[in-house]
């Protein structure tokens, strides 16, 4: 009689758990609800938070992570958090995060060094300190050459600071030459080539300005609409 209220049992628990058990996302998204003592399971609930643009809930979930154990170092939801708050607009908060996070534990096998050194640096541009900005995508780009994604936002760093005196006047050189490099390893990107256009105009460069532009509007007539004005910055959630 016990042997057959115990097998009822599991066949009951079981029953319950069966919709969790649909796929991956429901498994983690139940262990979360239940285990939120658990660092590991709470950074996982929050990945599938991020992953379906529910950002406040993935970022309640990162900081419930991170302050489990605050000893850990792991890297990860400090960097998540802080591409969050980026997203949010909250950069301040953003450079404390990913501060951290540049100095903490990853797999490289999870997230490559690059991106965690590239956001910092961007965040840092937001809260007008250009110089450091600069210093950090070099630090992204020392690690990966060919990240072209730092070299565009660096361009964008670099020039604007050049341009607007809040960075020594050669920094506009080392901006065109980012892009130029940009170009060269993603020559149908079309975002780097308005950015060069958008650079060289602000800076007084008109004639590279307008052979740049020509270059573009004839290999993209389409995505050469108006010439623009303002460097476009490039932000992903990984």
């Amino acid at each position: 009689c016990l042997l057959w209220i115990a097998c009822s049992l599991g066949i009951w628990r079981c029953a319950l758990r069966v919709p969790e058990w649909k796929n991956s996302t429901s498994i983690t998204t139940a262990d979360g609800l239940t285990q939120r003592n658990s660092a590991r399971v709470q950074f996982n609930l929050a990945n599938v938070y991020l992953q379906a643009k529910k950002y406040d809930l993935a970022l309640e979930t990162y900081q419930r992570s991170i302050n489990i154990d605050p000893t850990d170092h792991d890297a990860l939801p400090l960097y998540h958090a802080g591409q969050i708050l980026f997203f949010k607009g909250q950069h301040e908060d953003a450079v404390r995060y990913l501060e951290k996070a540049v100095n903490g534990f990853f797999s490289p096998l999870t997230i490559q060094e690059e991106e965690i050194w590239h956001d910092y640096a961007l965040s840092l541009w937001f809260v007008q300190k250009p110089e450091a900005s600069v210093l950090h995508f070099q630090k992204a780009l020392a690690i990966n050459p060919q990240f072209t994604k730092a070299m565009n936002n660096m361009a964008c760093a670099a020039g604007l600071g050049a341009i607007t005196g809040v960075l020594p006047r050669d920094y506009y050189q080392h901006a065109i030459n980012a892009l130029d490099q940009a170009v060269r390893l993603e020559p149908g990107n079309v975002l780097y080539w308005r950015n060069a256009v958008a650079l060289m105009s602000a800076g007084g460069d008109e004639s590279r300005a307008a052979a740049t532009w020509q270059q573009l509007v004839a290999m993209d007539p389409q995505g050469a609409t108006n010439p623009p004005r303002d460097c476009s910055w490039e932000f992903y959630f990984r």
